[in-house]
């Protein structure tokens, strides 16, 4: 592999990035590069290395950039003949196999509130492999070793965190910030949002912000009462419940949530 590509690999890992993977895994015939070349394709269309150049190419940054949204890895296979042959507008005559790989960064969990369930559902994401940003004026951040903790309100903690599509944010906070935290939240592209409320006090916040001007539509995408229904009680067991609901978001939305014993 050249070292470009894989300098560029390093580099962008270490910043948390994300970028996919173009490997060449199978020619034949004729072709301009060889079985191991890659291409690495970034959010942006631009691209580091290359795997053929071209016609190859351009097509290639599209399917890389459709995987990079998916989040699925593909395997395309492309003929290197004419158009007018139904390939990609070369002349080689070979063929080629092509993997592409999202390499996508940690998701982020940011959760506004450090009582007794938020820092339960820290300990279980930081085990699960989420980066976590606990969001609480008072917490100590020897409290929960290996998670960042912002001690400042939400409305001064958002400026510190860049919310995107590989955000997830839930709200349990036990200073009365969470009403604020939904209309900083709300409207972002955050991948997902849950709130811990109770069902009358969802029903007559989300009165006011819709008084306020904030669209309806914004808050019915927030998942609240948060977590699955399994008779939680304690805050473990609720925090057990939350990343239950938030795992079922991530990898298969329309699963049921029963007991798989029910399914058989």
């Amino acid at each position: 592999m050249e070292r470009e590509v894989l300098e560029e690999i390093a580099r962008l890992i270490s910043e948390g990035k994300p970028f996919a993977v173009v490997t060449l895994v199978r020619h034949r015939g004729s072709s301009p590069r060889k079985t191991g070349a890659k291409m690495l394709v970034l959010p942006d269309g631009r691209t580091v290395g290359t795997i053929g150049g071209g016609c190859i190419e351009s097509g290639l940054v599209r399917e890389a950039l459709e995987v990079l949204q998916s989040g699925q890895p593909k395997l395309v296979e492309l003929d290197l003949v004419e158009e007018a042959k139904g390939g990609v507008g070369m002349e080689c005559g070979g063929s080629v196999q092509v993997y592409i790989e999202p390499i996508l960064p940690a998701l982020k969990l940011v959760i506004v509130g450090g009582g007794n369930v938020g820092q339960e559902v820290a300990k279980l994401a930081k085990r699960a492999g989420f980066q976590v940003v606990v969001v609480d004026p008072i917490l100590k951040p020897e409290e929960l070793p290996g998670v960042r903790v912002v001690q400042k309100p939400v409305e001064e903690a958002v400026k510190e965190i860049e919310v995107d599509q590989n955000t997830l944010i839930i709200i349990a906070s036990r200073h009365k910030g969470d009403e604020e935290a939904l209309r900083l939240f709300v409207g972002t592209p955050a991948r997902y949002i849950g709130w811990l409320a109770s069902r009358t006090r969802i029903q007559t916040t989300f009165d006011r912000l819709v008084a306020e001007g904030i669209p309806r539509e914004h808050l019915e995408r927030i998942h609240t009462p948060i977590g699955l229904d399994i008779g939680a009680e304690t805050p473990s067991e609720v925090a057990v419940s939350i990343m239950a609901e938030i795992t079922k978001v991530l990898r298969k939305p329309d699963a049921t949530g029963k007991s798989l014993r029910n399914l058989r």
